[in-house]
């Protein structure tokens, strides 16, 4: 009896129509089909386990409801699609259909108003993994996932509150993507924004972690350093955590270079006293062969001031917010006289452990 098919049409036309098996296949609990329209009506659909579809055109609200109603043993979804029609009918707050079964829904598509009007109207009750992916282009894209996430609410807040520290992926100033921690699996999570203003979205993440009354800390990680995206992040007081990446041309090497001005650099209020971009910033990873370590101890030279100069300025009446020692990892080779920088910066005021590879030896703290 046939359990499983697994078909790939991405080397043809696309929106191929097949014809599997007759539309008959008594048994079949697992399809995955790349780049192949199977009518929404056909037998194949029905009574699934597991359904993978990649497909380049629209797929309607309508049709994903239908189907997870006709698959009352579904455990895990996975529906990509680029088209991007716009679903008529708005999300509602009612959940019109429960889906008992499913444990694990991915869904990519363009429009996120379709995301929302399929989960607002779908209960999930034992779903602990959720992938969603979307072109959020206005607030109003990144609000259209609050009903869309509503029944997820108290798994949610656990996750952030039990988990620990969530990870933006930053790709680029508008690829970014949320998830929960590795570590955490009670519920995952795993949200992707396309074409989204990095300032709405900090907002949108920000206002979610207060509905839900949830701690929120942040581990950025950068897929690229760019200057106004690090700009927007470093007034983002929940970042406990950054990786810097490896640097692939000399323009990105002067981008990462901007980053440590933005750590370094203070900023002056008359009334605030001084302060710095990433105040809770705690842990720091920095990879890449062409990185220069005298440039992190000038960062950490105009980061952490000395104690007396502090004290000093808290006589004139100038505060000084100095942030958090910093955990400093440097992956990646270093010249071999970089040893006795990494002793240096092991001595800093401002770090609290560091450990790296240098000269094919590993440096850290004793």
């Amino acid at each position: 009896m046939l359990q499983s098919i697994s078909i790939n049409l991405s080397t043809f036309t696309s929106g191929v129509q097949v014809n599997l098996a007759g539309g008959k296949a008594e048994g079949l609990k697992h399809l995955k089909l790349h780049e192949g329209l199977l009518p929404w009506s056909s037998n194949l659909l029905r009574n699934l386990e597991t359904l993978t579809t990649y497909i380049r055109d629209t797929v309607p609200a309508e049709e994903i409801l239908n189907l997870l109603a006709t698959n009352p043993a579904l455990r895990h979804l996975e529906l990509l699609c680029e088209g991007a029609d716009n679903p008529t009918a708005p999300a509602t707050q009612s959940l019109d259909a429960v889906a008992t079964s499913l444990k694990k829904v991915v869904i990519h598509v363009a429009h996120p108003h379709l995301i929302a009007r399929v989960l607002s109207q779908v209960s999930l009750p034992r779903c602990n993994d959720v992938a969603l992916s979307a072109d959020f282009t206005t607030l109003e894209d990144l609000r259209s996932l609050d009903p869309a996430l509503a029944q997820f609410g108290t798994r949610i807040r656990e996750t952030l509150s039990l988990g620990g520290r969530t990870t933006l992926q930053v790709s680029s100033d508008s690829e970014f993507e949320w998830s929960s921690p590795l570590e955490y699996e009670a519920f995952e999570f795993s949200f992707g924004f396309s074409g989204t203003d990095l300032g709405q979205l900090i907002e949108w993440i920000r206002h979610l972690s207060a509905t839900l009354e949830a701690p929120l800390e942040l581990e950025i990680s950068l897929t690229t350093p760019d200057r106004q995206t690090l700009q927007a992040l470093g007034e983002w007081s929940e970042v406990t955590k950054m990786n810097i990446p490896g640097m692939a041309s000399p323009d990105d090497v002067e981008e990462a270079l901007s980053l440590h001005d933005l750590l370094g650099n203070p900023l002056v209020d008359p009334i605030g006293g001084l302060s710095w971009n990433f105040p809770s910033l705690r842990e720091l990873d920095v990879y890449f062969a062409q990185y220069d370590l005298l440039s992190i101890l000038g960062m950490l030279n105009k980061r952490y001031l000395p104690a007396a100069y502090v004290t000093e300025m808290d006589g004139l009446g100038i505060s000084i917010h100095t942030p958090p020692q910093i955990d400093l990892r440097v992956k990646g080779s270093t010249e071999p006289g970089d040893f006795m920088i990494m002793e240096a910066l092991r001595r800093h005021r401002g770090v609290k452990t560091v450990d790296g590879r240098v000269d094919g030896r590993w440096f850290a703290n004793e």
